[in-house]
């Protein structure tokens, strides 16, 4: 990786699905913009083109031996789409291995109570569901058909079965697979491709999942559907939650709702009040224990301090940290974000020279 004080380079990073992709940014592209604008190189400008670069991520994966980084999006992608009640499998191969479940759904007797439920309830399945998930590029068919033999022949009786992949599946030889498993074994199968994932992926409440597992950069997040609630309604919810219930930040989706709280109250002239309860928040993950969930929140804090008040120095000790530690990041995205602070104290510098002259 190179960092220099123009631009950010991305040689190759073979470990976070990024080789051979050069990306090129200037370094002034975040602070020092109008609010509410967005960095030119990192707007995306439509759904289909956020979905292509997750695509291309999800296929590196493949490539770079990532099964149990797919794993772990695709559990999170099916609680947030699929099924709540998700239990992931456990143990070794040679103790009888997840018998092809890579994870699946636990019973629960709140499926159903509430019809018009969200949340947990809401996606909640009295069925069990079993999921399968593979990174696999050759021969994807015999793959599917190989796990739902073995998933179907062990363990407790399955109704549904969900399988993930990266590479893409023609709708031809899904429906034949669908028909095959209704035939051989009595359960609905239903396979998820790179495509479909990519575009699941790439919704507004879902995209922190890419962002985790795939360290896309933050800039990239998309904004709320046509049909979403107005800001005002979606963000006096988001802060009632956080600010009236005395909460904490226990992981990364929830440190990802109070980043972007705090871009909003940030971002909005009529939300800054809001500003320190926003900060309050993030200081917990701030001084966390996972480096990466650390850096997140004292570049947040960072960008927040300077662009909702003008003025850095509340938040020096968090930007000294950053860079103190900027050398533990390795993925893309991190550098990139890296990269704003590091414009910030250069035209900070540059500004201080001009006023010695």
């Amino acid at each position: 990786m190179i960092l220099t004080s123009t631009n950010v380079t991305c040689i190759r990073d073979s470990r976070h699905g990024m080789a051979g992709l050069l990306i090129s940014i200037t370094l002034d592209c975040s602070f020092g913009r109008p609010r509410g604008t967005r960095c030119e190189r990192h707007r995306v400008e439509t759904p289909t083109e956020l979905a292509r670069m997750i695509r291309f991520s999800l296929d590196e994966l493949s490539r770079e031996n990532g099964h149990h980084t797919f794993e772990d999006l695709s559990r999170e992608l099916a609680q947030a789409r699929l099924v709540s009640n998700v239990l992931p499998a456990t143990g070794p191969v040679a103790g009888g291995g997840d018998q092809g479940r890579d994870f699946e759904t636990f019973r629960t007797y709140l499926a159903g109570s509430l019809h018009f439920s969200r949340g947990f309830i809401g996606l909640a399945s009295p069925d069990t569901v079993v999921f399968a998930c593979t990174i696999q590029r050759e021969d994807v068919k015999g793959k599917i058909k190989d796990d739902l033999t073995s998933i179907c022949t062990q363990g407790t009786v399955v109704q549904t079965v969900y399988f993930l992949c990266t590479e893409p599946v023609k709708i031809s030889v899904r429906h034949d697979l669908q028909a095959w498993a209704t035939k051989e074994f009595e359960v609905a199968l239903e396979v998820l491709d790179g495509p479909a994932i990519a575009r699941l992926l790439s919704e507004h409440d879902t995209f922190w999942i890419a962002r985790t597992y795939l360290h896309l950069p933050a800039d990239l997040s998309p904004a709320p559907p046509p049909d979403h609630p107005a800001a005002p309604e979606w963000y006096a919810q988001l802060r009632d939650d956080w600010t009236q219930a005395h909460r904490t930040v226990g992981n990364v989706a929830e440190l990802m709702q109070v980043a972007e709280g705090l871009r909003h109250a940030t971002d909005t002239r009529n939300a800054r009040a809001d500003l320190g309860s926003w900060l309050r928040l993030m200081e917990g993950p701030a001084s966390s224990a996972d480096i990466a969930d650390t850096q997140r929140a004292r570049y947040e804090i960072s960008r927040a301090t300077l662009r909702g008040t003008g003025n850095l120095r509340p938040a020096e000790h968090h930007t000294r940290a950053f860079f103190a530690d900027v050398l533990s990041l390795t993925a893309p995205s991190d550098l990139l974000d890296a990269a704003v602070p590091v414009s910030v104290k250069s035209n900070e510098t540059s500004g201080r020279l001009r006023a010695l002259r």
